[in-house]
């Protein structure tokens, strides 16, 4: 049987990594991951190999007791969205773009008002410090992970008006 499941995760890797690398829709795409689990965890299962402290089952009642599959649960809203976020530029955007301010390309946001890319708090703190100094500008875009922050609710967020934004992002950053 445990050749069985590894042979079936063989074939759900290889649609996990089409999925990711469409980047289409993260709900969808984190759903997904979601229901691999469940699937590989019942047919754990379904052969004895359950795990003796009971984590799969755990698991097994996590996904169905939960609307969205995020490991951080992001804001749906937030009052923010309404004129903070302005069109792509037409020239689309530049994930490997350095920090404005010190040059740095480590991990580096971009302000979804002024499209200017900045530090994160983890490097120089240049995107914390825009922040502060521009009013109306709460949203940023990461160009790691294409998390969106907003700064003044102190959330992440995941709402349709962001994704044209982090579509520009992953456009480039994964050469689509």
């Amino acid at each position: 049987m445990t050749i069985f499941i590894f042979q079936k995760s063989q074939k759900l890797i290889k649609w996990f990594v089409f999925l990711y690398s469409r980047k289409t829709n993260l709900l969808f795409f984190y759903r997904w991951i979601f229901f691999v689990l469940q699937f590989l965890m019942s047919e754990a299962g379904a052969s004895g190999g359950c795990s003796p402290d009971g984590r799969d089952k755990y698991l097994q009642q996590l996904a169905q007791n939960h609307d969205s599959m995020f490991c951080v649960e992001p804001l749906k809203w937030c009052p923010h969205l309404e004129g903070s976020v302005k069109p792509v530029p037409d020239n689309g955007l530049d994930t490997s773009h350095p920090c404005v301010t010190c040059g740095d390309t480590t991990e580096n946001w971009v302000c979804l008002t002024c499209y200017k890319v900045f530090c994160s708090r983890y490097v120089n703190e240049h995107m914390v410090e825009h922040n502060k100094a521009e009013q109306d500008h709460h949203l940023t875009l990461s160009y790691a992970d294409m998390s969106i922050w907003c700064y003044d609710c102190g959330q992440y967020l995941d709402n349709p008006i962001l994704y044209p934004a982090r579509d520009a992002a992953c456009k480039h950053k994964f050469k689509e």
